[in-house]
Parts: C-alpha cells; sequence; structure tokens
C-alpha cells in the first residue's frame, strides 16, 4: 500500500513538470513572438518616416542558414558552344560595328563576358504566350543539349525567364531569357549556369530587419516615397558582378529587394 501511494505521488510529480515545463515553453514563444512583433512594428515605423512603405509579413527577426555554393559557367569554349547552337555550322563573322559574332543563314550568335545573345532574323513581332510556352521553352532547351534541371521557367510578357535554383533557392541575376516563335527558339540571351557538387561551410545569416536596416541607408533608393514589394533570401555572384567573365564563382547568401518604382538593391547576407 505504501509504494502504492508513492507511484501515485511520482506520478503527480512528474505530470506537474511536465505541465510546468511545456507552459514555460509556450509562454516564452508567445514572448518571442510578441518582441518580434515589437521590433517589426518599430521598424515598420522608421520605414515609413524615411518614405518607405512595406507589409510587415516581410519583417523577420529570424534568419536561417545557406551554406556558400559554387556555380560553374556552361559556356567553356565559344565555338563548342556555337556549334552545339548553331548545329555544327557556325562560321565566325563581324557585324558592321566589327564585333565577332558566329552565323549561319539567319542565325547569329553574340559571346561576351560568359553572356550568351542568340537570335533568328527571320523571325519578329511578339513571341508565343500561351499556356504551354514555358514547358516548350524547357523542352527546346534541353533538346539542343542545354542543362535545364535546376531552372524553373516563368512567362513574363512574350519571354520565357529562367532562374537557377541552388537547394531550392533561387540565384539572382544571371538569368536565361527565351522567345519562341511558333514553338521554335527564335531569340536566347543570357547566362547559362550550372550548380557544382562543391558546398561550404554555412554561413550566419542576418535577418531582414537588419537588411532592411541597412537599405535605409541606401543612397541610391532617392527619397520619394517608395513600396517595397518584395525581399527574398537567394543566391548570387556578389564579389564578381553579374557582367564579368567567370568559369566558376562562389554562389554568396544574398538578399535581393525591390520596390515598386522598378528599383533592384543586392545586399549580402552573411553576417560579418
Amino acid at each position: 500500500m505504501y509504494w502504492y501511494k508513492v507511484k501515485n505521488v511520482l506520478i503527480i510529480l512528474f505530470a506537474a513538470i511536465n505541465i510546468f515545463l511545456i507552459a514555460t515553453i509556450v509562454i516564452g514563444n508567445v514572448e518571442k513572438n510578441r518582441e518580434e512583433q515589437r521590433i517589426s512594428d518599430s521598424l515598420i515605423k522608421v520605414l515609413e518616416n524615411s518614405n518607405v512603405k512595406i507589409n510587415g509579413e516581410l519583417i523577420s527577426t529570424k534568419a536561417p542558414k545557406l551554406n556558400t555554393k559554387q556555380v560553374e559557367n556552361f559556356i567553356t569554349q565559344d565555338t563548342d558552344f556555337a556549334s552545339l547552337i548553331l548545329g555544327g555550322k557556325a562560321a565566325v563573322k563581324f557585324d558592321g560595328d566589327g564585333v565577332l559574332y558566329y552565323g549561319f543563314e539567319e542565325d547569329k550568335l553574340y559571346l561576351a563576358n560568359s553572356r550568351l545573345h542568340y537570335y533568328n532574323s527571320s523571325f519578329s513581332g511578339s513571341g508565343d504566350t500561351d499556356a504551354a510556352t514555358v514547358e516548350k521553352a524547357d523542352a527546346a532547351l534541353r533538346k539542343i543539349g542545354l542543362p535545364m534541371e535546376d531552372y524553373r521557367g516563368e512567362l513574363n510578357g512574350d519571354t520565357v525567364i529562367f532562374t537557377l535554383y541552388i537547394d531550392g533557392v533561387p540565384f539572382f541575376g544571371n538569368n536565361l531569357n527565351v522567345k519562341l516563335f511558333n514553338g521554335q527558339i527564335g531569340e536566347l540571351w543570357g547566362y547559362i549556369i550550372k550548380n557544382t557538387a562543391f558546398t561550404g561551410t554555412p554561413a550566419s545569416i542576418r535577418s531582414t530587419a537588419d537588411v532592411l536596416l541597412e537599405f535605409l541607408q541606401e543612397p541610391a533608393r532617392g527619397t520619394e516615397s517608395i513600396t517595397v514589394t518584395a525581399l527574398e533570401l537567394g543566391y548570387s555572384i556578389l564579389e564578381q558582378g553579374s557582367n564579368i567573365d567567370f568559369k566558376t564563382a562562389d554562389a554568396v547568401p544574398t538578399y535581393r529587394i525591390q520596390t515598386d518604382k522598378g528599383q533592384i538593391f543586392y545586399y549580402d547576407a552573411r553576417k560579418n
């Protein structure tokens, strides 16, 4: 009988401890959420005082972890790539300005600073815009041998914009764009970038609240009233820029801020 009573007392005691611990965790999370809301509200007021409007849902004091990655340029030899795009019939030519390009009949391919621009002069006007355009563009690019497995396409007007994704996160600033005409590639421009197996050490990432405070010091945003329409975390080639020739490059965790004025700003997402 004595041990039975002790057992019941212990059960009640452990139950009380568990309830206390759960209550402590819940109260802690509630207080943490309240603190985050206070920070968000305060930051919104600071932004508004600087003529910047933003949806509070874009502000967070939490920060995920991302690894620095490495990407490589798919174009390693200009002549080989020209043969791939033009079906092995590419000839070196010069346009009226003396700029080198690869051509065959109506096809022209310009290559400079890792960037390509191909077009077929027999096509003109607006490109395809039907519901299957993105799927058709992806299939057409795969057919000529381009590595599209990590790209996601989105139709913008008559242009399909393909964005590279690294572990589910977008790669900013080096898109691949294509226009189809009756299902055929009429124009192709931008960058063809591939993921590599390289993964760096996890980087400590700044919060969106921290980045917005830096954005307030951005002279390029001007003084007129603007609205932040998007605040995204992704990767970019910050150190080298989007117009520099590269074979491989570090993909750095990056925040991208977009405004209703069409402005785009990039910020290193890593903590110093």
